[in-house]
């Protein structure tokens, strides 16, 4: 699965649902629930009217993707979830590092997750990777090369 800021969050959670072989999320959100990303200390977002419009019609759960992946652990070594960030995105990184630190305490091992940082890159990952003219080589190697 694929996806970018909040589709990154959905690949990754459609993505562990369906035991998918790789996820790729580039700046995805990984709290959703506001009351949660107010204690993360995140900063606010231009989409947290959004989410507290799915908080109020209370239709769907607003799982951090910590519980997400929690709840699906064991992943195994058949499904890859990758997280790409901008360096440029100081929001993005804050919210990355509390998350990382948190699954790693909830999973007790190292997590199924890794990290990949582009320089020169804010929240539009793949935006400037197609500037660049590396956005179609990476995901050929992630997704399709695989």
């Amino acid at each position: 699965t694929l996806g970018f800021c909040c589709g990154g969050y959905a690949a990754v959670r459609v993505g562990i649902a369906l035991r998918a072989a790789r996820i790729v999320a580039f700046s995805p959100q990984m709290y959703i629930h506001l009351d949660e990303r107010r204690k993360k200390q995140l900063a606010p977002a231009y989409f947290d009217s959004t989410l507290e419009s799915f908080q109020r019609a209370d239709a769907c759960p607003l799982d951090s993707l910590v519980r997400v992946l929690s709840r699906a652990a064991p992943l195994g070594e058949a499904t890859r979830v990758e997280l790409h960030l901008g360096e440029d995105a100081p929001e993005d990184l804050h919210e990355a590092r509390t998350f990382m630190e948190e699954l790693s305490d909830a999973l007790g091992s190292r997590p199924p997750v890794s990290v990949h940082m582009h320089p020169g890159c804010g929240h539009a990952v793949p935006y400037f990777l197609r500037q660049e003219g590396k956005l179609e080589d990476l995901l050929y190697s992630r997704l399709i090369a695989s």
